[in-house]
């Protein structure tokens, strides 16, 4: 990847990032990203925590169609066909017509009520029993 940014003369940093300096980054962010193919690393369970952190600091997330969210994140979610660079565009295109700031307070707003620990246990014991029916 950083081989790749370089010769497109992309300014980048990889480092390391507390917590803190990760929610002010997303707070100040217009979107996250997570354009990876999960099925390598996450064959049974690829719904990466980054979801719910972006979903709850009120920042929509452009995602591979291959990435697996809670319903709920959905509505703050644009997902395209993994690898399809014309479906990637007009995903991009349907983003430009959308009032994110709007849509970016109707996330932190339904996050606040919706992702807390007691509904995550609700919602993972019901996965559970729903699997092994």
């Amino acid at each position: 990847m950083k081989n790749n940014l370089k010769r497109k003369n992309v300014e980048f940093e990889f480092d390391n990032v507390d917590r803190k300096t990760l929610a002010q980054i997303f707070l100040e962010s217009k979107f996250s990203a997570l354009t990876t193919d999960p099925r390598p690393a996450q064959p049974y369970d690829p719904s990466p925590r980054v979801v719910f952190e972006s979903v709850s600091a009120g920042t929509p997330c452009l995602l591979s169609d291959l990435v697996r969210v809670h319903d709920g994140a959905k509505r703050f979610s644009f997902f395209y066909e993994h690898q399809n660079r014309n479906s990637f565009l007009d995903m991009m295109n349907r983003v430009s017509h959308f009032d994110i700031s709007s849509l970016s307070k109707e996330s932190h707003d339904y996050a606040s009520r919706e992702y807390t620990m007691e509904n995550a246990c609700k919602t993972a014991y019901n996965d559970i029993m729903e699997t092994i029916k």
